[in-house]
């Protein structure tokens, strides 16, 4: 991972610990920590609101070296989008962190798959719940990373398991081609040859027996013999 990024997440794991809050790396970032190659130019990650309110955690990032962007009334911002948008001073590195909601990012929040960066203990989104975000997004750059995940699968990822994510999505927001859109994508990339794996050479069709040739009679026939 780029220093940059790893400095940036590096800072705010110490904020987010100074907070007392939860939190995961979600995004482009989350693609890469699970193998598929992405280049990205910012930093998507969701955490739990203190119970002091955004006026507390906009404190505590403040004093671990980020900086809000200039939106206008920060107030009126936050209230309506749920996203607090900052950049990392040192590395210039965009950070959006949203606002965990109840209920479906509560539930991502306890199933977050841990990777150490820059000597830091980082949070990553469970590669099933990004996966189900993906498909939810359904932009193409959205879609191109599922297939990558599908791919290149992970250790990280179930099949399985995301497609009960993603179903549940689909319940959620009534759409059923969700689901279906996500089982294409499997299809189609189950049918490719996986990586580091090269494709099987196809088989030569076996030769046919060959025939001895026969008399009148059925028999073998054989030539006479000298005397």
């Amino acid at each position: 991972m780029p220093g940059d990024v790893s400095d940036a997440l590096a800072d705010l794991a110490r904020a987010f610990a100074a907070a007392h809050v939860r939190w995961y790396v979600f995004g482009a970032q989350a693609v890469a920590a699970a193998g598929v190659p992405r280049f990205t130019a910012d930093i998507d990650v969701t955490v739990e609101l203190p119970r002091t309110g955004v006026r507390e955690l906009l404190s505590v990032l403040a004093s671990h070296g980020f900086a809000m962007r200039d939106v206008g009334d920060v107030t009126t911002f936050i209230a309506e989008t749920r996203v607090v948008p900052v950049d990392h001073v040192a590395s210039q590195m965009p950070v959006d962190i949203v606002l965990a909601g109840p209920g479906l990012e509560e539930e991502m929040l306890q199933r977050v798959r841990v990777h150490r960066i820059g000597g830091r203990q980082i949070p990553f989104i469970d590669t099933a719940d990004l996966v189900a975000l993906k498909m939810l997004a359904g932009r193409p750059k959205d879609l191109e990373d599922v297939r990558g995940l599908v791919r290149a699968r992970p250790a990280s990822l179930s099949l399985e398991v995301a497609r009960s994510r993603v179903g549940d999505l689909a319940a959620m927001v009534d759409d059923s081609t969700l689901l279906t859109t996500l089982d294409r994508i499997i299809r189609e990339e189950s049918a490719e040859p996986r990586p580091g794996r090269a494709p099987s050479a196809p088989r030569k069709p076996a030769p046919k027996p060959v025939k001895k040739a026969t008399g009148r009679r059925g028999r073998a026939s054989r030539r006479p013999r000298r005397r």
